[in-house]
């Protein structure tokens, strides 16, 4: 590979890349923003927040090529683009219609211990495929559900959503996290 950028000798930035796009866009998460003129998701403050760009990925990879390097064989080898941005309870409703459609088609399995393993198909609950706390459910989206909270207590020291989409520790890309 002779060329190519280190981070796809590493990890395989570009079909990571087209899988992860692939995805998001066929469960309804990405949708088209005029202002930007391109994919992304409506944030939880109204604002456009176009997704990554393949380009963006690959330099944030090779910016941290050491960190990939080591996360590769530990067998962290998938790409991750999280919607940070994305209100919460409509990230819920594409994530019961995915497994609504995976259910229907067969496609879910228990966890396996080893690439190797068989797939076992496990039944899902029509009824209540996604369960979420009450308190939780009224606290999404609100500045009292508390992200990387430093100690459990009225002094959590932690972030609000908004607080987590505008930071570059977090949000490499303003409102969405890309990990592996």
């Amino acid at each position: 590979m002779e060329g190519a950028p280190q981070s796809e000798q590493l990890f395989p930035v570009e079909r990571e890349y087209a899988r992860c796009v692939t995805a998001l866009n066929r469960i309804g998460i990405l949708t088209f923003l005029s202002k930007s003129e391109s994919i992304g998701v409506i944030g939880i403050d109204g604002k456009e927040y176009p997704i990554p760009t393949q380009e963006q990925v690959v330099e944030l990879f090779d910016h941290n090529r050491e960190l990939v390097g080591r996360k590769v064989p530990q067998g962290f080898d998938r790409l991750e683009l999280t919607p940070m941005a994305i209100p919460t309870p409509l990230l819920i409703d594409r994530m019961q219609a995915a497994i609504i459609n995976h259910a229907a088609e067969g496609k879910i399995y228990q966890t396996r211990r080893s690439p190797s393993d068989p797939l076992i198909p496990v039944r899902v609950n029509t009824e209540k495929h996604v369960w979420i706390w009450d308190t939780l459910r009224q606290a999404l989206d609100t500045d009292e559900l508390v992200y990387f909270p430093q100690e459990y207590s009225s002094n959590h020291r932690g972030q609000t959503k908004l607080e987590v989409v505008n930071n570059g520790r977090i949000c490499a890309v303003p409102g969405w996290s890309v990990g592996q």
